[in-house]
Protein backbone atom coordinates (compact mmCIF):
# COMPACT_ATOMS: atom_id res chain seq x y z
CA UNK A 1 0.00 0.00 0.00
CA UNK A 2 1.11 3.57 -0.59
CA UNK A 3 0.12 6.79 1.19
CA UNK A 4 1.65 10.24 1.68
CA UNK A 5 4.30 8.72 3.97
CA UNK A 6 5.47 6.20 1.39
CA UNK A 7 5.13 2.50 0.70
CA UNK A 8 4.31 -0.18 3.26
CA UNK A 9 6.29 -3.36 3.58
CA UNK A 10 5.31 -6.21 1.30
CA UNK A 11 2.78 -8.58 2.78
CA UNK A 12 3.65 -12.19 3.41
CA UNK A 13 2.85 -14.45 0.50
CA UNK A 14 -0.26 -16.56 0.50
CA UNK A 15 -1.00 -19.69 -1.47
CA UNK A 16 -4.21 -21.52 -2.17
CA UNK A 17 -5.09 -24.73 -3.93
CA UNK A 18 -8.29 -24.61 -5.96
CA UNK A 19 -10.89 -27.20 -5.09
CA UNK A 20 -11.87 -29.74 -7.74
CA UNK A 21 -14.26 -32.65 -8.03
CA UNK A 22 -13.05 -35.79 -6.25
CA UNK A 23 -11.45 -38.77 -7.93
CA UNK A 24 -13.77 -41.74 -8.40
CA UNK A 25 -13.42 -44.42 -5.72
CA UNK A 26 -12.15 -47.85 -6.77
CA UNK A 27 -14.76 -50.51 -5.97
CA UNK A 28 -14.04 -54.00 -4.71
CA UNK A 29 -16.89 -56.45 -5.33
CA UNK A 30 -17.23 -59.75 -3.47
CA UNK A 31 -20.05 -62.10 -4.45
CA UNK A 32 -21.98 -64.49 -2.25
CA UNK A 33 -25.32 -66.18 -2.87
CA UNK A 34 -27.66 -63.70 -4.65
CA UNK A 35 -25.70 -60.65 -3.54
CA UNK A 36 -22.53 -58.60 -3.99
CA UNK A 37 -20.79 -56.69 -1.22
CA UNK A 38 -19.13 -53.51 -2.51
CA UNK A 39 -16.37 -51.77 -0.55
CA UNK A 40 -14.02 -48.87 -1.27
CA UNK A 41 -11.64 -46.46 0.39
CA UNK A 42 -11.92 -42.68 0.28
CA UNK A 43 -10.33 -41.36 -2.93
CA UNK A 44 -8.55 -38.02 -3.39
CA UNK A 45 -11.22 -35.57 -2.24
CA UNK A 46 -10.23 -32.71 -4.57
CA UNK A 47 -9.73 -30.46 -1.54
CA UNK A 48 -13.36 -30.54 -0.35
CA UNK A 49 -15.07 -33.09 1.88
CA UNK A 50 -16.92 -35.86 0.06
CA UNK A 51 -20.62 -35.53 0.84
CA UNK A 52 -22.00 -38.59 -0.97
CA UNK A 53 -21.15 -41.78 -2.84
CA UNK A 54 -23.40 -43.22 -5.54
CA UNK A 55 -23.29 -46.79 -6.80
CA UNK A 56 -24.60 -48.30 -10.01
CA UNK A 57 -24.65 -51.87 -11.26
CA UNK A 58 -25.71 -53.83 -14.33
CA UNK A 59 -25.48 -57.28 -15.79
CA UNK A 60 -22.23 -57.48 -17.74
CA UNK A 61 -22.77 -56.82 -21.43
CA UNK A 62 -25.90 -54.72 -20.96
CA UNK A 63 -26.23 -50.98 -20.72
CA UNK A 64 -29.11 -51.02 -18.24
CA UNK A 65 -27.78 -49.56 -15.00
CA UNK A 66 -29.55 -49.55 -11.64
CA UNK A 67 -28.38 -46.65 -9.49
CA UNK A 68 -28.36 -46.42 -5.70
CA UNK A 69 -27.63 -42.96 -4.28
CA UNK A 70 -26.01 -42.06 -0.97
CA UNK A 71 -24.33 -45.35 -0.09
CA UNK A 72 -21.65 -46.12 2.48
CA UNK A 73 -18.88 -48.71 2.47
CA UNK A 74 -19.66 -51.58 2.66
CA UNK A 75 -22.90 -51.73 0.65
CA UNK A 76 -24.72 -54.94 -0.26
CA UNK A 77 -26.54 -55.29 -3.57
CA UNK A 78 -29.14 -57.97 -2.94
CA UNK A 79 -31.68 -60.09 -4.87
CA UNK A 80 -29.27 -60.78 -7.72
CA UNK A 81 -29.26 -63.85 -9.97
CA UNK A 82 -26.74 -66.55 -9.14
CA UNK A 83 -24.46 -67.35 -12.09
CA UNK A 84 -24.88 -63.89 -13.65
CA UNK A 85 -21.87 -61.56 -13.77
CA UNK A 86 -22.50 -57.97 -12.69
CA UNK A 87 -20.49 -54.77 -13.15
CA UNK A 88 -20.33 -52.28 -10.29
CA UNK A 89 -19.23 -48.63 -10.50
CA UNK A 90 -18.99 -45.80 -7.97
CA UNK A 91 -18.75 -42.03 -8.01
CA UNK A 92 -18.06 -39.48 -5.28
CA UNK A 93 -19.57 -36.03 -4.82
CA UNK A 94 -18.18 -32.97 -3.06
CA UNK A 95 -19.10 -29.26 -3.12
CA UNK A 96 -17.53 -28.95 -6.59
CA UNK A 97 -19.65 -31.71 -8.17
CA UNK A 98 -19.57 -35.39 -9.10
CA UNK A 99 -16.52 -37.43 -9.99
CA UNK A 100 -16.59 -39.55 -13.12
CA UNK A 101 -17.92 -43.06 -12.67
CA UNK A 102 -15.19 -45.47 -11.59
CA UNK A 103 -13.86 -48.31 -13.64
CA UNK A 104 -15.99 -51.42 -13.21
CA UNK A 105 -15.46 -54.15 -10.68
CA UNK A 106 -17.16 -57.43 -11.56
CA UNK A 107 -18.54 -60.26 -9.47
CA UNK A 108 -20.72 -63.32 -10.05
CA UNK A 109 -23.05 -64.44 -7.26
CA UNK A 110 -23.14 -68.22 -6.83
Amino acid sequence: ATNSEGNSNWSTSATATPKTTPDPPTPTAIATSTQIEVTWVTPDTGGADISRYDLRYSETGTNSWTQINSVTSPTDITSLTNGTTYEVQLRATNSEGNSNWSTSATATPS
